[in-house]
């Protein structure tokens, strides 16, 4: 296995720039994630909510008016609603369509999927769906709406057995950040390392060597495997590190196995950039445009929400849209399936630079 071991020989010669990537994704962690104060006693969260009523009947202005007793009601004027979403001045913008009596559905318009949001929604589906099951019961619709209020307005004493930690953007923001420092640092590796063993001199010498090329690519290619999957367990063990009261919970799994496809994706490209490059700057080069750009085309930095129909599509072209809109599907969708059309565009990508790869000739650098 000698390829095998030089090859995290030179991988331990470029560890000082693998500790700036990792350095500069905890930067960002460190600014954008915010963690709240142990929690010791249970209190009711009222969130900031922005609501256009264009049903304006009778179990519209029951939704209305549950928002108002449980939560804040927030005037915005509708052309800054973006910009309040952003801020989080507000957590959702909702809105009841006129058929709203018929099919009894919202509509949510949001920026980040963390866990005020989803308490929100789910806030708002608990008290549709009571009325629903009175009105189905047999009760008319203002009975339905009475007797929903009055279960809404029963006291539960809440004890609180552990102390946890609040965390605002938790989990989705993690992973969603976890992309770049993937792209950033799978590229540099197997980049540069690739490059090394493309180098005209040294393809020379191997073959000339008693090792067969078959082997040699073989374990060239177990180099790129183990390093792809050690940067993806690292990041996975630090977010268990960092956040020391998560459970295993089925979100969670779904986004560790959507991370782990986002980096076989990415080993994939980087092979692929590796053998068109000339030299390390090109890499570097590349590596920079590609991880900076789908960042702030994708969702990673900026909310996909709040892209532009050009930067949407723009930001299509590159696998981290994929995973990022895998991430929101994960936190805002109950009946989420890893096997659809998000995950199935990652591994066709994966597919794609596999290809290209093997059709496409090196470009040596003479030594």
């Amino acid at each position: 296995m000698i390829v095998f071991k030089n090859y995290f020989k030179i991988l331990k010669s470029h560890k000082k720039s693998l500790i700036i990537y990792a350095i500069i994704f905890f930067v960002f962690m460190f600014i954008f994630a915010e963690s709240g104060d142990p929690i010791s006693k249970y209190t009711s969260t009222k969130l900031p909510i922005y609501v256009k009523d264009e049903s304006n009947t009778e179990i519209s202005k029951a939704v209305v008016n549950f928002i108002d007793e449980n939560h804040t009601l927030v005037d915005v004027d509708e052309d800054l609603l973006d910009d309040k979403l952003f801020l989080e001045q507000i957590v959702c913008a909702i809105n009841i369509p006129k058929d709203f009596e018929k099919n009894h559905k919202l509509k949510f318009k949001e920026v980040y999927n963390d866990s005020y949001t989803l308490f929100a929604k789910n806030d708002l589906d608990s008290f549709i769906n009571q009325i629903e099951t009175f009105e189905k019961a047999g009760f008319s619709t203002s009975e339905a709406i009475k007797n929903t209020e009055d279960n809404f307005k029963k006291n539960i004493d809440v004890k609180v057995n552990s102390l946890s930690k609040n965390y605002k953007k938790d989990s989705p923001f993690y992973f969603q950040m976890m992309a770049y420092i993937i792209m950033s640092q799978i590229i540099l590796i197997v980049g540069t390392i690739n490059l090394t063993y493309n180098k005209d001199q040294t393809k020379k010498r191997n073959l000339i060597s008693p090792m067969k090329k078959s082997t040699q690519d073989f374990q060239l290619i177990l180099g790129h495997i183990v390093s792809g999957f050690a940067i993806w367990l690292i990041y996975v063990l630090l977010y268990c590190f960092y956040f020391k009261d998560f459970s295993f919970s089925r979100q969670i799994v779904q986004m560790m196995a959507n991370a782990l496809l986002f980096t076989a994706t990415i080993v994939c490209f980087a092979v692929l950039v590796s053998k068109l490059a000339k030299n390390e700057n090109t890499i570097t080069g590349i590596m920079n445009v590609f991880s900076l750009g789908s960042s702030f085309l994708t969702g990673i930095f900026v909310p996909q929400e709040l892209l532009g129909d050009f930067a949407i599509k723009l930001g299509k072209i590159f696998p981290a849209f994929y995973y990022i809109s895998n991430i929101k599907d994960i936190m805002s969708k109950g009946d989420y399936s890893f096997f659809n059309m998000n995950s199935l565009v990652l591994f066709g990508f994966s597919i794609v630079f596999i290809i290209l790869t093997i059709i496409t000739k090196p470009n040596l650098e003479k030594a």
